[in-house]
């Protein structure tokens, strides 16, 4: 599937899918998110250098997909959602042991649940261009990337709830 013709230059390729999103997104939270637990410090200057990282490096790839064509933005959340498949056990487990909440199978069924419910819902809706219009009112909705977005996890659902954003924050 090749970009529009008024796609940006600089558009995520078709060929990068799901691991352009996704490698971007893992290294995005282990660089904002990794945790010193067990007694150690919590070095506030550090995790906002972290945070600060992470949103430049957010911003570097939101300019990269910018002008992505809208049907390559659904082969790129489909193809992220089917990343998550064959993680889910390994995600739901890692989330018990690092929360101490809930159980690993259950996770693991939610976030398997997540991650297909999510892009098969997001897959028919629009949010790039044209959204509505109003003849009679002479006014129009005009979808188009906002930017960065930043969002804080549960504890109770790390896992799901980043799965969650995450589709839908690419989609829209």
């Amino acid at each position: 599937m090749e970009p529009s013709a008024d796609a940006r230059p600089n558009a995520v390729e078709p060929t990068d899918h799901g691991a352009f999103a996704w490698s971007f997104v893992v290294s995005c939270v282990a660089d904002a998110c990794r945790a010193d637990v067990a007694g150690s410090s919590f070095d506030v200057g550090s995790r906002l250098a972290a945070a600060r990282r992470s949103a430049e490096s957010a911003f570097e790839a939101y300019q990269k997909f910018l002008g992505t064509d809208p049907k390559h933005v659904d082969a790129i959340v489909d193809a992220m959602a089917r990343a998550i498949d064959p993680e889910c056990a390994r995600l739901g487990q890692m989330a018990v042991d690092e929360t101490g909440y809930g159980n690993a199978d259950h996770k693991r069924m939610k976030d398997l649940m997540n991650a297909r419910g999510t892009a098969d819902w997001l897959r028919d809706i629009t949010t790039l261009g044209m959204l509505w219009r109003d003849d009679a009112a002479k006014i129009a909705a005009i979808g188009e990337p906002m930017g960065v977005v930043a969002a804080l996890i549960p504890v109770t659902n790390p896992t799901s709830t980043i799965i969650f954003k995450v589709l839908s924050a690419v989609k829209a």
